[in-house]
């Protein structure tokens, strides 16, 4: 049973927590207090997921959950009782060319994950990242011009 949500448990679910950011977050989180639900497709791959339950605090604060961006319902345990979510995960098949093949997917999983979010009932923020490669410093032209990313620093179209 999931736990009650009171101001004492910090619980938050991690998206994508095998990969560089994700990993780095469950750990930050961790130092700081927080339980952790992380998220993997495969929790059973230990090159994956020994390297999260050897970190500190692991053992006793995080809890791992197989879950696919592609398939609605999958992040329903995962973040059920968190009253935040980090979802970092995004597809990373970079042997596709055709941009439908990774936005579809990406889309999809967002949109699970804001379902889990809104059924669980106990989210109170949820914080998204995007993939790298939809922010750049450079122009058109592939010349570097921005030292600081934000909202307007979106990836010219034809780098990508």
């Amino acid at each position: 049973m999931a736990d009650k949500v009171n101001k004492s448990v910090k619980r938050v679910c991690v998206t994508g927590a095998a990969g560089y950011i994700g990993s780095w977050l469950v750990k930050n989180l961790l130092e700081r207090g927080y339980t952790v639900n992380a998220t993997l497709r495969d929790p059973g791959d230990e090159k994956k997921s020994r390297p999260l339950m050897e970190l500190l605090g692991a053992e006793e604060r995080l809890k791992l959950f197989k879950s696919d961006l592609c398939l609605e319902g999958s992040f329903d345990s995962a973040v059920e009782g968190c009253h935040g979510v980090f979802h970092v995960a995004s597809p990373m098949d970079f042997t596709k060319a055709n941009p439908d093949d990774f936005i579809a997917p990406a889309v999809n999983g967002m949109l699970n994950v804001m379902k889990a979010c809104v059924g669980a009932k106990s989210v109170r923020r949820i914080i998204f990242t995007s993939s790298l490669t939809a922010a750049s410093p450079m122009n058109d032209n592939g010349e570097f011009v921005q030292t600081c990313l934000d909202e307007r620093s979106w990836s010219p179209l034809n780098l990508l």
